[in-house]
């Protein structure tokens, strides 16, 4: 009987929330502003990576970093939640800062290439730093 019960309340709980009722929200990737990395990475050593970016509005936040990699090419760029909705101030130009930790796991050359927003007819552009390795 204590299991209809709880089968019966937890159906009633689930069934009152529909998805009308979640705040509508999507991601966009914002570009970074500047960042702080180092100018060498020593071999098997983690180093924090700081990224500044400014928010369009307060209707954005910060939603993650996106990070790719591609052999020893890393794609940097900031995550952001993007809530809808018909209030948003326009933002005063204010820098976020965020960071992450980043391990060095082989001994080749980095490169990391920092969203800096598009251009006329939409391409990505990028600002490419080349992070060399060493053994000591």
């Amino acid at each position: 009987m204590k299991k209809l019960i709880c089968l019966i309340v937890v159906t009633l709980f689930f069934s009152a929330c529909t998805p009308e009722d979640l705040p509508k929200q999507h991601f966009e990737i914002l570009p970074v502003e500047y960042y702080t990395i180092p100018e060498s990475f020593v071999f098997q050593n983690t180093y924090e990576i700081k990224l500044f970016y400014k928010r369009p509005n307060d209707c954005h936040a910060l939603g993650g970093i996106y990070f790719d990699r591609y052999f020893n090419m890393r794609t940097v760029a900031i995550q952001s939640i993007v809530y809808d909705r018909n209030d948003c101030v326009e933002s005063q130009g204010e820098i976020y800062e965020t960071s992450f930790q980043f391990f060095v796991s082989n001994l080749e050359t980095y490169t990391f290439r920092f969203y800096k927003g598009t251009d006329d007819e939409g391409n990505p552009i990028y600002d490419y730093i080349d992070i060399p390795v060493t053994n000591n």
